[in-house]
């Protein structure tokens, strides 16, 4: 980029500074950082992944799910849902998923249930059973809309 600029343009460019002026180089410089300390860049940095490598973007995948399944349990506990409310099986599969997470090394080693991939198809499936998809969301709104008309509050 930097070669492709006219002699007339002045740009504040230091070459070979990717490691920390892309995303993605930010994220490798900080994962790097435990060979120099041994702080965890996650405890004042956010939580960073580069798409373009297979290894980072399949452990974005999971981490997402993680926090589905968080999302889920601090829903039902947030809201004081009943189980049957929520729904036993998402409930489960969600309480399921955050338990593996949180299964120490040595636990996960000595416990022959233990599945190495984080979550299941069937988990997944059960966690996002009852999603709102884009229709319901827009009949969502249009209701909300119509009763705000109803009420004689609608402004517009």
């Amino acid at each position: 980029e930097y070669k492709r600029l006219n002699e007339s343009q002045i740009v504040n460019h230091f070459e070979k500074t990717e490691c920390l002026s892309t995303k993605a180089g930010v994220c490798e410089t900080l994962r790097e950082l435990k060979w120099f300390d041994t702080a965890d860049y996650c405890t004042f940095y956010a939580k960073c992944f580069d798409a373009a490598k297979k290894e980072e973007l399949e452990e974005f995948i999971t981490y997402y799910k993680i926090c589905k399944a968080e999302r889920i349990l601090t829903q039902y506990i947030l809201k004081g849902l009943t189980v049957e409310c929520a729904g036993r099986k998402k409930i489960d599969a969600a309480l399921a998923i955050c338990q593996r997470t949180l299964m120490s090394i040595d636990d996960q080693l000595s416990n022959p249930k233990y599945q190495s991939d984080c979550i299941s198809s069937a988990e997944w499936d059960a966690i996002c059973k009852d999603e709102f998809t884009q229709e319901m969301l827009l009949e969502q709104k249009h209701a909300k809309r119509l009763r705000k008309i109803n009420s004689g509050y609608y402004l517009g």
